[in-house]
């Protein structure tokens, strides 16, 4: 057996709020890994952003509009 299916019949017998747990600990785990990849891409974007104004080859908006326009979208 291996240790994935003894995971497996651990949680089978769980109680319904207990599987829960178990399950948003696995999610928060799956969530933290792929927040630790989006840092770099992020990273990655954001510089080239910079490069983009720096070089006038894009232009940024003022912060209060941009706060604004994420307000009214997503409230």
């Amino acid at each position: 057996m291996t240790v994935i299916d003894q995971i497996a019949k651990r949680i089978e017998h769980l109680s319904e709020s207990h599987r829960r747990e178990v399950l948003d600990f696995v999610a928060f785990i799956e969530n933290q890994e792929s927040e630790e990849d989006m840092g770099s891409e992020w990273s990655r974007k954001l510089d080239q952003r910079i490069k983009e104004i720096e070089g006038g080859r894009a232009k940024g908006l003022p912060a209060e509009i941009v706060i604004r326009e994420m307000r009214a979208k997503y409230g």
